[in-house]
């Protein structure tokens, strides 16, 4: 299963409703919960290394520039898709749910 958020930075809020829905899913129903996460390009590594401390088995990519070039992240969804081996998706937000469902299109997720 994969945990799909766009644009959020690491926040008490994020950790409340990604990382521990993350870690609930995986203890209480046994099943392995992948965390891709989209931050910005700024303070990436910062908030990389803040979501890996909370969640180590997170996937933190940049997203790709600017705010109104979101759907072009789609293509780096894409590639992901290929090397792992969830299909299905939770996604967190419009944004995020705006990608997924266009993966579930392309017959890569369900």
């Amino acid at each position: 299963m994969l945990y799909l958020t766009f644009n959020d930075p690491p926040s008490g809020i994020y950790y409340s409703q990604v990382t521990d829905t993350c870690k609930h899913i995986s203890m209480t129903f046994g099943r392995k919960v992948r965390l891709l996460a989209f931050v910005s390009a700024r303070g990436f590594f910062l908030n990389r290394r803040r979501i890996k401390n909370d969640y180590p088995g997170a996937m933190v990519l940049p997203m790709y520039p600017g705010l109104g070039n979101w759907k072009k992240n789609l293509f780096i969804l894409y590639l992901v898709s290929l090397f792992i081996k969830e299909r299905n998706i939770i996604a967190r937000g419009v944004f995020a749910y705006y990608l997924a469902n266009r993966l579930k299109r392309m017959k890569r997720a369900d």
